[in-house]
């Protein structure tokens, strides 16, 4: 049985790092603020703008609000005990009346099920709004230890090997010129075309901060490149970031490389992976796809949900207008005019 509170320690917390500290630093240009919480220090990030430069990411794919108003993002924080909680409010409430954002985003906020009811009344106590998301979490030992044909769902299975079937090759990206390679093929992959930040990506020291805790691979097939997949390794844990495909393959590039980094991580006696989230109350066709493909998969769902402030006036309560009109309950960090 898979512990969950081992998965998820500040000693797997990379979002507690200084590698993370310093690509949003030195790639992004944000300033990263420290706050000492008992024995950990947690990294705010603060954003003045999400960078973009093109119109159709602004009014498609993010909030308004932090496009016009930046916004504060605490990463990883994990519900210890309800006095760090206290504790990390108060002090982020001081921050706010500091840098004055649009936003105050909690991501990937790991909580107990028995523990969700109180710490989210406690946020609400600070005018958050609470978006549920999940995890999937492998053990790699458990996965790597069963037979092929046990391992996975019969249409995981499928998938892998309709890509096995092509004889694929794979490169591992070990320098900085097949890295850029790496970015421009991401970059032109489907769903990530307009993605806000990439020039910052080509930076000459970008390379050097992400092979710290970061693999990358390209999938190619003759001169025909397939798709791309990454995968962060920080102590014990293991997560997928950056895969983008060949629209033509759909899921199935995702199935083969997790079959392919299950091997490569149990050989490093990497304990666990983490499949990243999804939303468990789906609405767009694509969240269902994305949650029916991750729960497909033996492992451990974890809560990690999102808290959301709207720092604003205007804005808040033109979102409030449209959610109600369109009978939806979007957040301050989604798109609400489209």
């Amino acid at each position: 049985m898979i512990n969950h509170i081992i998965m998820l320690s500040t000693k797997n917390n990379f979002y507690l790092s200084s590698n993370f500290e310093n690509i949003n630093k030195y790639i992004f240009e944000f300033k990263v603020i420290n706050l000492d919480i008992g024995s950990n220090t947690l990294k705010i990030v603060y954003r003045k703008k999400k960078n973009s430069s093109k119109l159709n990411f602004l009014f498609s794919k993010s909030g308004l609000v932090s496009e016009f108003r930046g916004f504060l993002e605490i990463w990883g924080t994990c519900s210890t005990s309800i006095d760090n909680l206290k504790h990390i409010l108060v002090e982020v409430e001081k921050l706010i009346k500091i840098y004055n954002p649009g936003l105050i985003i909690f991501r990937n906020f790991y909580v107990k099920e028995t523990e969700s009811s109180y710490i989210n009344e406690y946020f609400n106590n600070y005018n958050y709004d609470y978006r549920k998301w999940k995890t999937k979490i492998l053990d790699i030992e458990n996965y790597a230890s069963t037979n092929f044909s046990k391992r996975f769902h019969k249409k995981i299975k499928k998938d892998i090997l309709k890509i096995s079937s092509i004889e694929p090759e794979i490169i591992e990206v070990n320098n900085q010129e097949n890295f850029n390679l790496y970015l421009k093929l991401f970059f032109k992959s489907e769903g990530h075309k307009d993605y806000p930040e990439q020039k910052n990506m080509f930076k000459q020291a970008t390379w050097e901060l992400y092979k710290k805790h970061h693999k990358f691979f390209i999938l190619k097939k003759n001169n025909e490149y397939l798709g791309v997949f990454g995968v962060r390794i920080y102590n014990n844990l293991a997560s997928l970031v950056m895969i983008g495909r060949n629209k033509l393959l759909k899921n199935s590039i995702h199935s083969f490389l997790i079959n392919y980094l299950i091997e490569i991580l149990a050989n490093k006696k990497i304990k666990y992976l983490d499949l990243t989230g999804f939303n468990p109350f789906a609405y767009s066709s694509k969240e269902k796809g994305i949650k029916f493909f991750k729960q497909r998969f033996d492992g451990k769902e974890i809560l990690i949900p999102t808290y959301v402030k709207d720092n604003t006036y205007i804005n808040y309560y033109l979102r409030k207008l449209f959610n109600f009109f369109f009978k939806r309950n979007k957040l301050a960090d989604e798109n609400w005019i489209i």
